[in-house]
């Protein structure tokens, strides 16, 4: 697409959306570590600018099953 085109030779466009856009779309993958796990996510929360909450919500729907069962 345009976007992906342009982003690739003059950089992202819109950094929030993309960061917004790789939060919702983030999951800790089965071999992950929590720690290596957190870091991806606190780097994209970062340049998301959400509150608390948000981040939260987008936390818990990023974690596996077995995580959310121990919370």
């Amino acid at each position: 697409s345009f976007v992906n085109e342009f982003s690739t030779k003059f950089g992202v466009f819109d950094t929030v959306a993309e960061a917004e856009d790789n939060l919702f779309n983030l999951r800790m993958r089965s071999e992950e570590r929590f720690t290596t796990f957190i870091v991806r996510f606190e780097k994209e929360a970062y340049e998301t600018g959400w509150n608390y909450n948000a981040l939260r919500y987008a936390l818990r729907r990023a974690l596996p099953q077995r995580i959310k069962d121990v919370l």
